[in-house]
């Protein structure tokens, strides 16, 4: 009887812990869903008051873009006009740039038609264009001449002129004032040949009213005067070769005018004592005091002075 009753009691015990355990796990879930309820609760209310901070969001955004759509149709309509002004503006600038190229075009065909020798340089004394004439005269070509540096077309001067031309050449340059200097420049055959250079500084406008002059550079041209100069270098060899032949015929004329003066001493100291004894003696004789040898010794030297006269008189003529 005994292990007849311990059998029923164990599983009276297994089945009350199962139950217990039941129980137990029921609490838990309950436990857990009274939290998830809370947390529910919770989250419900954040996610309203998300959805409420979204809406308001939402609406800050909409009222913002519609500004900026608003702002966006009166950039596009500015944009619209500025485009159709842009449009006139920039045709009428293709037009003037158009001219402005016919023009340097004109300008460069009619610089490189000229006889003189044209040269062009900035603001900081680089020569940055020369002419046919100029490029024909020195011999040198436009791949040389472009990148050239500052005074570097003082390698065709001649080494005795270089350094008064850079003098002149740079005080004008910095004073922004036209000058003229003469050189000798040498040509292709590599002969120097004298050079007029006339120089004038080049200015231009800055603003709508162009009152402000801005120095932008020199336009010079030269003449070939290697003629003109042999011409007075001539006619100045003449005028010294005349001045020392007036020397010389003054200071023969001086000469002359000093023999002559010691002829006409001469003559007069020889004129003079032939007549003075003939005056004398003639004046004896007319005052009757002399015999008749003192007459006839009158008389002889009065015949010795004229004839003495006579022979002076010869001579002279």
């Amino acid at each position: 009887k005994a292990g007849y009753f311990e059998a029923p009691s164990a599983a009276l015990l297994a089945t009350a812990v199962s139950i217990l355990l039941f129980l137990g796990l029921i609490w838990r879930i309950a436990v857990r869903l009274r939290d998830i309820d809370a947390d529910r609760a919770l989250a419900e209310t954040a996610l309203c008051k998300a959805y409420s901070d979204l809406e308001q969001r939402v609406g800050e955004q909409e009222a913002e873009l519609r500004r900026a759509n608003q702002d966006i149709w009166a950039e596009m309509m500015e944009r619209e006009r500025v485009a159709e002004e842009s449009h006139e503006g920039l045709t009428e600038r293709m037009l003037v740039e158009t001219r402005l190229l016919e023009s340097e075009t004109r300008f460069r065909l009619m610089v490189d038609s000229a006889p003189a020798m044209i040269w062009v340089s900035d603001a900081d004394k680089v020569c940055n264009f020369f002419n046919k004439s100029w490029l024909n005269h020195t011999g040198r070509t436009p791949t040389f001449m472009a990148p050239i540096a500052e005074n570097g077309w003082a390698e065709d001067v001649h080494p005795e002129d270089v350094g008064r031309c850079l003098k002149s050449y740079d005080d004008a340059f910095d004073d922004h004032r036209e000058f003229t200097m003469e050189y000798r420049l040498r040509r292709n055959d590599a002969q120097y040949r004298w050079v007029f250079n006339r120089c004038a500084a080049l200015f231009d406008s800055d603003g709508a009213d162009g009152a402000k002059k801005v120095f932008v550079g020199y336009i010079g041209y030269c003449l070939d005067i290697h003629e003109r100069k042999e011409s007075e270098s001539r006619v100045e060899n003449e005028r010294d070769e005349l001045l020392s032949r007036e020397k010389v015929l003054r200071e023969e004329a001086e000469d002359v005018n000093r023999l002559k003066d010691e002829f006409l001493a001469t003559v007069s100291h020889e004129l003079r004592a032939p007549l003075n004894a003939i005056h004398g003696w003639v004046k004896l004789l007319r005052e009757g005091r002399l015999n008749t040898d003192e007459t006839a010794r009158a008389l002889e030297i009065i015949e010795r002075g004229a004839r003495a006269q006579s022979r002076i008189i010869s001579d002279l003529l």
